[in-house]
């Protein structure tokens, strides 16, 4: 398969046009919202539940907000969650694929699918805190000016209980707003954070202004794609430092490829479509250099079976011809290449031994895991 194969858009679009639908029975679909949450979703139904309620128990009679979800053909009971909280909550709307067509094209088509002003895309797995909706109300109405608006988030962990454990800092360290007129100053603050699909919160007419998008989608970071012509089209945009959504801590393996995504792709996105577009050559060249170091953690929990992702020919591919001319690939990534994944799990449980008797000699309380 080529590394960004392009889904077939025709078979796409007869789903937009004869999706499954259900919800809006009390709003006239001549009158448009001010605010969708556009929620793309496969296969969690239990995190999807908490995704909803976070944003309906927010919402009163009177909230000029829709909710649209795109269910990607999801084989668990998701339909049937949705299907329930369509006969309850009038304003929420829900799309299904007869197949599955990919996160890029769920994506796409759940933005598309939106009537509001402003869109607001969450991740299934993600949630609004509390006073979430009326903060984000508020920024829109008083910064009319404004493109695109990256949220912060609080990442959490689900403890024994299933309950939320949350860290202490937010996902952007940055404690103040900032309001970005220069692409590339903006771009290098976000580096990796621009592919955090539940910070995205945009204009839906400067959003879908240039179509051209569509030719990213298959890629892994088809957001990030249209994030960075987004950006090359307006002036305005604004990082909001308070944490308004919370942001589950966990990789999910699976389809997604991450190398394809991290390595292959970011460098066409930095290197090829944003400086096509007129972003500098040298900041993105830097941007994406400092971006390729956490590829060596991911690389080493699979190598070690942390991760269950095949690590194959066109795999390692992608690694070398994205990140050759980086000191991360020498001195990281071509060592994890080269070394057995038996090697770096007694390496590793080595080093652990050596910290913890050190730790016992002084006296020190000795460290888990």
């Amino acid at each position: 398969m080529p590394l960004a194969q392009r889904p077939a858009l025709d078979r796409g679009w007869r789903c937009l046009r004869q999706p499954t639908q259900f919800g809006f029975k009390n709003l006239p679909m001549n009158k448009s919202p001010l605010l969708t949450f556009a929620i793309p979703t496969y296969n969690r139904s239990r995190t999807l539940r908490r995704t909803l309620d976070s944003v309906l128990g927010q919402l009163s009679p009177d909230s000029p907000v829709e909710i649209v979800v795109s269910d990607n053909a999801s084989p668990d009971d998701t339909a049937a969650v949705l299907r329930e909280y369509a006969e309850r909550w009038p304003n929420l709307r829900y799309v299904r694929n007869e197949v599955n067509r990919g996160l890029d094209f769920n994506t796409y088509q759940v933005i598309h699918a939106s009537r509001g002003e402003y869109v607001h895309l969450l991740s299934d797995d993600d949630f609004l805190l509390p006073g979430a909706v009326d903060k984000i109300l508020a920024l829109i109405r008083t910064r009319p000016e404004v493109s695109f608006f990256y949220l912060n988030g609080r990442g959490f962990n689900l403890d024994a209980a299933g309950s939320p454990r949350f860290f202490g800092r937010p996902v952007i360290w940055d404690a103040e707003d900032v309001l970005y007129a220069d692409k590339d100053e903006f771009l290098g603050f976000l580096k990796l954070q621009a592919t955090f699909m539940s910070a995205f919160l945009f204009k839906r007419e400067a959003w879908n202004r240039d179509q051209t998008g569509q030719r990213f989608i298959g890629s892994d970071i088809y957001l990030s794609f249209e994030l960075v012509r987004l950006l090359a089209a307006t002036r305005q945009n604004l990082y909001c430092a308070e944490p308004l959504v919370a942001v589950e801590a966990v990789y999910t393996p699976g389809n997604y490829r991450i190398f394809n995504a991290f390595a292959y792709q970011w460098r066409r996105l930095l290197l090829g479509e944003a400086v096509r577009l007129g972003f500098s050559r040298r900041r993105m060249t830097e941007i994406f250099r400092s971006s390729v170091d956490h590829l060596g953690d991911k690389l080493a929990a699979i190598k070690m079976g942390e991760v269950r992702q095949e690590l194959n020919f066109e795999t390692v591919r992608m690694i070398v011809v994205s990140t050759y001319d980086t000191k991360t690939f020498w001195f990281r990534l071509l060592p994890l290449l080269l070394t057995p994944g038996v090697a770096l799990r007694t390496l590793r449980a080595v080093r652990r031994w050596w910290r913890r008797r050190g730790e016992s000699a002084l006296g020190q309380p000795v460290a888990q895991g």
